[in-house]
């Protein structure tokens, strides 16, 4: 259940008992100026929470990069601190992040030191393997190709961990980064 079904959930019954409560207020002291004055404000309540609870739920959406968009490129220069240099294209990113995060991409490249420099600023080491399945989130260029042989870098902290998939037959790289 997303959060702006929760929203509602809350909203719908909370105005439906207030508006009981201003029947029962109006009731009891027959002034009608108050009643319509706590009910205005009431209304304002309500609205004013499904309007956080909207923004909160938005606040949190995943960043979805197209290919070689300005956010993908934006995306590559937040990780490594520089520009995707020419020699990389068809760049997708993807980040997700509430509370734990991930960071995925992929690409395009054949330029071995266009490579080398990812694989150093992001101080990777060579791996035989990842410690974790290639995973496949919801994004539809997220995929390999199952034949592909991939040399693999990593760096495995206490929380972090990055990998960088290489398949340097067909020129594609994949970078995952993700915290637990």
């Amino acid at each position: 259940m997303d959060i702006q079904r929760i929203a509602i959930l809350i909203a719908w019954p909370g105005l439906g008992l207030f508006l009981v409560g201003l029947a029962i207020r109006w009731f009891v002291t027959r002034k009608p100026i108050r009643a319509i004055v706590s009910m205005i404000g009431g209304l304002v309540l309500v609205v004013s929470f499904a309007g956080v609870m909207w923004f909160v739920s938005h606040m949190f959406d995943p960043v979805d990069g197209r290919a070689d968009s300005s956010v993908s490129r934006q995306g590559f220069q937040s990780l490594v601190n520089y520009p995707p240099p020419p020699s990389i294209t068809d760049l997708q990113y993807y980040y997700e992040g509430f509370t734990d995060h991930m960071i995925l991409m992929r690409f395009r490249c054949v330029d071995a030191s266009a490579i080398a420099k990812i694989v150093e600023t992001l101080e990777l080491k060579p791996m035989a393997e990842a410690k974790t399945e290639f995973p496949a989130p919801n994004v539809n260029w997220w995929k390999r190709d199952e034949t592909a042989t991939f040399t693999i870098y990593g760096a495995e902290y206490q929380n972090l961990w990055r990998y960088l998939w290489v398949d340097e037959k067909n020129g594609v790289v994949f970078f995952q980064e993700a915290s637990a």
